[in-house]
């Protein structure tokens, strides 16, 4: 028989505060005692569910986001101005935002569902980011059934990688402040099964990466805009949910400019996470390929200073892994099963939370 344990009062009840306050603490961290160097997120949107969104950093370290909110439309959110504030940029119901800053204006992409409005729209801010107030400008890019932009600017020009309704994968391009753009260019004639990633070069050409859903020809794909055309190459086989890309604009020794190497991390179904990287921009050379984990959420990356940050997502907890001179290390940075859709940018994380208080949360540190 196992002896019984006796307490006097005080010492139940110190017991008990014990317990009460580790519970607290393993709460807690679990939920928001994010690792690696991050500090505490604090919600910076409200909105219900887990909204998609994107965020972007300027070169003065400020975040820009934007995000779906229900069906009011897509929201601009921002610390520009040294507090944190919201901005409608449209009123609809409009899905899939991907954002863009440059020279002190803001550039929101995003798809329409709108019976008879259907289409791909740009939206940019009229005045300076920071600056008190709201006020953008709409414009139709696309018409017709299309999701998933992805959205990139250069020298006040909008390129724009998107799906249509009817399986095409296209690439449009123009200056923001002008209405009519050029004829939208055949990527891929039957895709996708994920999103959309475009990066540009240092000179501004277009890098595409992308799920590609042709039944003979499944896998994870890379496309290249040449003069003859999108040349592409298949990057690793099976059947893409997820992809994220960014392209290495470190200066080569020497003054060399730029290699502009991609690097993709992407999901594939019943496969895992993985890194995908090669040491030219083109569509020719061996892809280095690297197992992260079995996780298939949304995730992100980025690459600086020769350090290359991911973050994952595995059954609603964010993960990370971190990588330099061929050592790789990582692990967990939230719990509690309510977190999604990373975005990093210069060590800067935002992510969609779905639990008691639903929206966006930044933190900043990794």
């Amino acid at each position: 028989m196992k002896a019984a344990t006796v307490r006097s009062e005080p010492a139940r009840l110190l017991f008990a505060l014990t317990l009460a306050i580790a519970c607290a603490l393993i709460a807690s961290s679990t939920v928001w005692g994010f690792a690696d160097g991050w500090s505490r997120p604090s919600r910076v949107f409200a909105a219900s569910g887990a909204p998609d969104h994107e965020m972007v950093t300027d070169a003065g370290g400020f975040v820009h986001i934007a995000s779906e909110r229900g069906t009011s439309g897509i929201w601009y959110i921002s610390n520009a101005s040294g507090a944190w504030a919201e901005c409608q940029v449209s009123d609809g119901l409009d899905r899939h935002p991907s954002i863009a800053v440059e020279g002190g204006v803001a550039h929101v992409a995003f798809a329409r569902l709108t019976d008879g409005q259907q289409g791909i729209y740009t939206a940019s801010s009229d005045q300076p980011v920071g600056t008190p107030g709201c006020g953008w400008a709409v414009t139709l890019r696309h018409a017709g059934s299309a999701s998933h932009p992805s959205m990139q600017v250069r020298g006040g020009t909008l390129s724009i990688a998107f799906r249509t309704g009817n399986k095409k994968l296209l690439f449009a391009k123009g200056p923001a402040n002008v209405p009519g753009w050029a004829a939208s260019e055949v990527i891929e004639r039957s895709c996708c099964t994920s999103p959309v990633a475009l990066a540009l070069t240092h000179k501004g050409a277009p890098r595409v990466a992308y799920g590609d859903g042709g039944a003979r020809a499944q896998g994870l794909k890379f496309a290249v805009r040449a003069k003859s055309g999108w040349r592409k190459a298949k990057v690793h086989g099976g059947r893409v949910k997820q992809v994220a890309l960014v392209l290495n604009q470190l200066p080569g020794l020497f003054g060399q400019p730029p290699s502009n190497a991609p690097l993709i991390a992407f999901v594939a179904a019943r496969q895992g996470a993985y890194l995908a990287t090669k040491g030219n921009d083109g569509p020719r050379g061996a892809w280095g390929k690297r197992f992260l984990a079995k996780a298939f959420g949304p995730l992100d990356l980025t690459n600086s200073s020769n350090i290359t940050y991911i973050v994952f997502t595995r059954n609603g907890v964010l993960e990370y892994a971190r990588g330099s001179g061929g050592i790789w290390w990582g692990g967990r940075l939230s719990g509690k099963g309510k977190d999604g859709q990373p975005q990093l940018s210069a060590g800067q994380l935002t992510f969609s939370h779905k639990g008691a208080q639903p929206g966006i949360f930044h933190t900043r540190g990794g």
